[in-house]
């Protein structure tokens, strides 16, 4: 095509306008904008320089940097180190106004806590400083506080749970008094865990926070914290606190005689693990930017494969509650009990479905379910939070909230996370054109990416994919790791991310297709990296006599069958959706596109034959999709010169299959429901005579897993624990329904 089409005339807004998004070949090569506009502050001398524009995309980038040689040196930190996004053309975009979930962190909340004879205050500074950079007056924020023992009824139950008094106090000014004597008196009908004079107890506070406004009142959310106090003569007297944990990592058949036990204290003192054979273990606060949140990560080991462990962890003069955990079999062990869940970031209904961004009433019901069920493990699918932040106090103060969420069973059963598309720390820019903006991987990347902090947060294995130079680490987003003779493998399916969603989208335009422009990858696109170690580790478990079973699993459906089949890793089968990387002022696309990455993770999967199935989230139901060499799903063969499957009416079988396999998505953690949507594979199967290749169900849900000699079974329970699907033995209904047709 000889020139571009014409602009529709959507004005910019500082910066370069509208980004238009073509549905041509090629492109990319072409920035639209109605106006293309230096702010003052980047100009040496000062004053502004403003252009109508409409130019090729290369034109364009070089404007933009013969002016930036004018540039005030250290105008802002965008240009201070190099990456492979063209951040020379984001400088003439306007930053996108910085939008938190949370208004305080968990760490900042603890603070508020303070002595008083009778119990404890709660004091706010004034001003409070909020996440997002506002500054309020401590003095019209209001709201109520709510205390009870945690854990609840410690000595009868082993999932830990908060369960608060009704005794609620008011806060008003930012202030309130606590009263503790109902928990510490002996006949009280608040004190259910029998505390008397001298005791210690560890209390779950929540704050249900608003503030005061001219007009309407903003709710700035519930909140909870946990302090340790002691009765005593004087009065009660705040210890040393144990904020988050203890939970339990890192329990693998790869290294059965040791684990990782996670806590955070609201001292540097240290921390011991106190283990049931008479053993000490130490660990050393790790370094912290944050007051009052110090956070260890302790290697116990000299542990016996396969057996429960009783352990306390105390700090000072403050002890934890008594968890059990169990190692890890050897590998090869015949039996392995595991669940999946996913998509728990923050629902629509009352209070503690939007807690921090999380559904926390869902997600805490869900995990019982799975410990009540023997779980061993636990793997979590991503969307974890809200996130979609540019703050990252309030990504790690929405992922610190999952953590409570979970620590009902965290104690006791490994959970094994992988982020989803929601756990993103954005850089992100204003656009007309997009309805939230333009979103990229926050830099520096070593520190301040989403992987990174992800990293910093979770403690997952750290036999990652090697990235390329210059680009978010994969490290404990991406690993595997074996448990019995079950060999996981958890892949990054939004890794290094750049999202934009078009107001209106125009013919068959899609979502996150601006990295063509700036760089970066579209949501449920695979790197080469990535799917090269995913391939070697298939083969590895293949060809290892201690695996029997392997599952593959991740955020983004390999199928989808609702909302996301206009991303996920079918863009509604348009292969040019793919990942860009900027280099010497070269945009270069990867050579395989979003539909060839899918169907090479699919042949991969394939022919490995010990895979049971492959399970992922990011759509909010469950269903299993049977694949097999019948099933329409998109072959190569079938992108024709505009690159989009079925542009023709013809969507093919992918040639190459050899096995066919399960690939199940459970997005039922607590965020709101998607319904079914219309896919090349489920009218397929729709149209079997039993149809026996095809579930599905929008209830929220948590998968459970059985895996010995006789079989690899699947149960799938909603969140009353009503069953949902039944199957005894997914590699054996596999064959069964392939050759049923």
């Amino acid at each position: 095509m000889g020139g571009p089409p014409r602009e529709s005339g959507v004005a910019g807004v500082n910066g370069i306008g509208p980004v238009r998004r073509l549905s041509y070949p090629g492109a990319a090569k072409w920035l639209y904008s109605s106006k293309l506009f230096l702010p003052q502050s980047e100009l040496a001398g000062g004053g502004g320089v403003e252009m109508n524009v409409c130019l090729p995309r290369d034109v364009v980038g070089l404007v933009v940097r013969v002016l930036l040689v004018f540039c005030a040196a250290g105008a802002d930190s965008l240009c201070a180190q190099p990456t492979p996004i063209d951040r020379e053309a984001l400088r003439a975009f306007a930053r996108r106004k910085p939008r938190a979930t949370a208004a305080v962190g968990l760490a900042q909340l603890f603070q508020v806590i303070q002595p008083h004879p009778g119990g404890f205050q709660i004091v706010f500074p004034d001003p409070l400083p909020l996440l997002d950079g506002r500054r309020i007056s401590a003095k019209r924020l209001y709201g109520r506080v709510l205390v009870g023992p945690y854990p609840f009824l410690s000595r009868s139950s082993q999932f830990r749970r908060k369960r608060f008094s009704d005794d609620d106090v008011r806060l008003s000014g930012g202030r309130a008094i606590v009263p503790l004597d109902p928990f510490f008196t002996k006949d009280s009908t608040r004190n259910s865990e029998g505390w008397g004079p001298g005791s210690q107890g560890c209390l779950a506070v929540r704050l249900e926070l608003g503030l005061a406004q001219d007009g309407a009142d903003t709710r700035l959310g519930v909140y909870d914290t946990f302090v340790t106090v002691q009765q005593s003569p004087q009065g009660y007297l705040l210890q040393p606190s144990i904020l988050e944990g203890p939970l339990i990592h890192r329990v693998t058949s790869d290294h059965p005689e040791w684990v990782v036990v996670s806590v955070v204290t609201s001292v540097p003192d240290g921390v011991v693990v106190h283990l049931s054979d008479g053993r000490k273990v130490t660990g050393v606060a790790q370094p912290s930017q944050e007051r009052g949140w110090h956070r260890y990560e302790i290697k116990v080991d000299g542990l016996q494969a396969d057996t429960t462990y009783r352990y306390r962890v105390r700090v000072g003069p403050t002890w934890g509650d008594e968890l059990t955990f169990r190692t890890a079999p050897v590998k090869g062990a015949a039996e392995v009990r595991f669940a999946f869940i996913g998509d728990s970031r923050a629902g629509v209904s009352h209070a503690l479905t939007r807690y921090v961004g999380v559904n926390y009433d869902v997600m805490e019901r869900l995990s019982a379910l799975a410990f009540q069920a023997r779980s061993q493990l636990i793997l979590f699918g991503g969307d974890l939070c809200s996130g979609y932040t540019e703050i990252e106090g309030d990504f790690r103060a929405q992922l610190r909230a999952w953590k409570q969420t979970v620590a009902g069973v965290g104690g006791h059963v490994p959970i094994y996370t992988i982020p989803g598309n929601h756990e993103a720390l954005m850089y992100s820019v204003a656009d007309p054109a997009s309805r939230y903006g333009i979103g990229f991987d926050r830099w520096p990347y070593a520190t301040a990416s989403t992987e990174a902090v992800f990293a910093d947060e979770m403690v997952n294995p750290t036999n990652a994919p090697t990235p390329r130079p210059g680009f978010p680490p994969y490290r404990e987003t991406a690993y595997s790791f074996q448990f019995g003779c079950v060999r996981f493998i958890g892949l990054n399916t939004n890794y290094w991310l750049q999202s934009d969603t078009p107001k209106s989208p125009q013919g068959d335009q899609q979502v996150n297709q601006l990295s063509a422009v700036f760089g970066g990858c579209p949501e449920g696109y695979v790197m080469e990296e990535q799917l090269r170690w995913l391939e070697r580790e298939l083969k590895l478990a293949e060809k290892d006599p201690a695996v029997r079973y392997t599952v593959l699993f991740g955020h983004e459906p390999v199928f989808p069958n609702g909302k996301h089949l206009a991303d996920a890793m079918w863009y509604n089968g348009d292969n040019r959706s793919r990942a860009h990387v900027f280099v010497d002022g070269k945009m270069l696309a990867e050579p395989q596109g979003i539909v060839e990455v899918r169907n090479r993770i699919a042949r991969a999967v394939s022919a490995a034959r010990k895979v049971a199935c492959v399970i992922n989230s990011d759509e909010h139901a469950y269903y299993r999709t049977l694949i097999d060499k019948d099933v329409p799903v998109g072959d190569e063969a079938d992108l024709r010169g505009d690159r989009v499957v079925g542009r023709d009416g013809k969507i093919s079988s992918l040639s190459g299959l050899t096995h066919p396999k399960w690939y199940i998505v459970s997005g039922g953690g607590g965020a709101p429901y998607s319904a079914e949507k219309s896919s090349p594979w489920n009218q397929y199967w729709k149209q079997q005579a039993d149809q026996q290749g095809y579930r599905y169900s929008p209830q929220e849900h948590v998968v459970l897993f059985e895996a010995n000699e006789e079989g690899f079974a699947m149960r799938v329970v909603n969140s009353l624990g009503e069953e949902i699907d039944v199957e005894e033995n997914l590699l054996r209904s596999a064959e069964s329904a392939s050759r049923g047709r």
